[in-house]
């Protein structure tokens, strides 16, 4: 058998176990160097960690240290009777230290959200105006609606079946192909008047965004219908505001004046047969007065 001294068993094991007893027959445990001599106590294990250093600590460890941790990691308690270092005893590492480059870009992306923001105000209030300016005339103007009554401004509606058939057909037209919420169409004709100064309506209402241009598209229909436009002049609109104009034709030998009116919420023309522009002009006014309602 083998020991971890590497030899095999001694014979004298024994007698050398017994030569290593003190004097009252104390055996040293194992880990313990014999006693010095001092009577039965042993020697002190740790007495030769002096011996290493001299009894003065490390300076290469302390040095080590030293260079590994250049500054105190938690700050010391002050209270209020300890007397204040100087800024000249004042070690170096817990001095402030400037904040790093890196906290430049959170600033520049601050004042770039700032600029935004500005921006997006500006537009908003913007828009906001625009949308008022934009929407302001079309809240005046609409909705509205338009009827024909049996007398407008002292016209009563013809008693003519003839005339009375193509008023019922012109309103019909309007339903079906103009998209119109509400129409009103007819034949007007004073019993004192000639029997060719008659008066013939059709209007519509509807959101007319753009009211020129739907004016400009009623006076093409009549001329696409065979009837030629000349003479085409603005005229003022009278208190419902919009556009108002007047033109002038001939069919089968008489002349009339074709007036019309657009505005954003609804479009009317009137055909004053057998009669000047300036006097159709006024005429519109009172005709649009009483068929058109906001």
């Amino acid at each position: 058998m083998t020991y971890p001294s590497g030899g095999s068993q001694p014979s004298s094991w024994f007698e050398r176990d017994r030569a290593e007893q003190g004097p009252a027959g104390y055996r040293p445990q194992h880990g313990y160097p014999p006693s010095d001599g001092d009577g039965d106590r042993p020697r002190d294990p740790y007495a030769r960690l002096n011996d290493l250093n001299d009894g003065q600590p490390d300076s290469s460890y302390q040095d080590q240290r030293t260079a590994e941790y250049p500054r105190q990691v938690f700050p010391r308690q002050t209270y209020a009777d300890d007397p204040q270092p100087s800024a000249a005893t004042t070690p170096a590492a817990t001095m402030p230290t400037p904040a790093p480059a890196a906290d430049e870009p959170p600033r520049r992306k601050r004042t770039g959200l700032k600029i935004f923001l500005a921006a997006a105000i500006v537009l908003v209030l913007g828009g906001g105006v625009a949308g008022y300016v934009f929407g302001k005339p079309i809240m005046a103007e609409y909705p509205a609606t338009v009827s024909a009554p049996d007398t407008i401004a002292g016209f009563p509606r013809s008693t003519s079946a003839e005339l009375k058939a193509i008023g019922d057909q012109m309103d019909s037209d309007l339903r079906q192909g103009a998209g119109f919420k509400t129409t009103a169409a007819g034949v007007y004709h004073k019993e004192t008047d000639a029997q060719q100064k008659i008066v013939m309506i059709f209007a519509g209402s509807k959101l007319i965004l753009r009211p020129q241009a739907e004016l400009n598209a009623a006076y093409e229909a009549i001329e696409t219908g065979g009837l030629p436009i000349a003479d085409r002049k603005a005229i003022p609109a009278g208190p419902l505001g919009g556009r108002a104009e007047c033109a002038t034709s001939v069919t089968g030998g008489v002349k009339l004046s074709i007036c019309g009116w657009a505005d954003h919420g609804a479009l009317g023309m009137v055909m004053f047969f057998d009669r000047g522009a300036a006097e159709a002009a006024k005429l519109l006014l009172d005709f649009r007065q009483t068929i058109q309602h906001r």
